[in-house]
């Protein structure tokens, strides 16, 4: 995702630390780890929410009822 990347060099970006305290790094990565993940799997969980609800509206559809009523036949035949 682009934009969670793009979001989170930002707020890693914003953040003080002293780059010359491996500890303060270590711990750094750790909580961007963190965030990142936690970031990603939101993202993931909304994408499966979106994804399933499109698939339920064309479950048992036939590739003819799909394409008329793209084309609007099927709303003036009805």
């Amino acid at each position: 995702m682009p934009h969670n990347i793009y979001l989170h060099s930002a707020l890693v970006r914003s953040r003080q630390i002293d780059r010359k305290q491996p500890k303060e790094i270590k711990e750094a990565n750790k909580y961007f780890f963190i965030e990142s993940a936690l970031a990603l799997f939101v993202s993931f969980i909304i994408n499966v929410f979106v994804v399933s609800v499109f698939a339920e509206g064309f479950y048992g559809q036939t590739l003819e009822h799909l394409n008329s009523t793209a084309s609007g036949e099927y709303i003036k035949n009805a």
